[in-house]
């Protein structure tokens, strides 16, 4: 069995998996009208607090 995996395949995997995660926060922060409605939608209380704290401690850092 070959324990040395240098395969450059499962770095580029993580990468474009993790890319998607980035771009789906992006949009959230983008568009938060979209997110919020998104959220009320589905039947969660209080979208737009959870919505204004994430935005916060986006901004604070």
């Amino acid at each position: 069995m070959n324990t040395n995996n240098t395969s450059a395949v499962p770095v580029i995997g993580r990468i474009l998996l993790a890319a998607i995660f980035v771009m789906s926060g992006i949009g959230k922060l983008m568009a938060p009208a979209a997110a919020i409605g998104y959220i009320q939608a589905m039947g969660l209380p209080l979208a737009g607090a959870g919505q204004a704290g994430r935005v916060g401690r986006v901004s604070e850092a």
